[in-house]
């Protein structure tokens, strides 16, 4: 790992974090270390939760995540806008 990887264009060192929590906010799985420009749903797919997910979740259980991420058995994004940033409904 070089440190050049977490230097931005801003001139700051970076890094992302993924973290799942529960209902009362009490964090139940984690993920640190990739660089800040990494996108939230690549940190997803390659984490253990993801990857491993039958060993994680049963058969009812999911996450509810932003609508960054692409949905998986495992986790469900959030509706998607259609009208944000787009033309306004007719």
């Amino acid at each position: 790992v070089m440190g050049s990887d977490y230097f931005t264009r801003k001139m700051n060192y970076t890094f992302n974090s993924l973290l799942v929590t529960d209902d009362v906010c009490r964090i139940r799985y984690y993920v640190m270390g990739w660089t800040g420009s990494t996108h939230d749903n690549r940190m997803w797919r390659n984490s253990s939760l993801c990857v491993d997910s039958p060993s994680f979740f049963s058969q009812n259980e999911f996450i509810i995540a932003d609508s960054a991420f692409t949905p998986t058995n495992c986790c469900i994004p959030l509706y998607r806008n259609a009208t944000a940033g787009g033309a306004a409904p007719e």
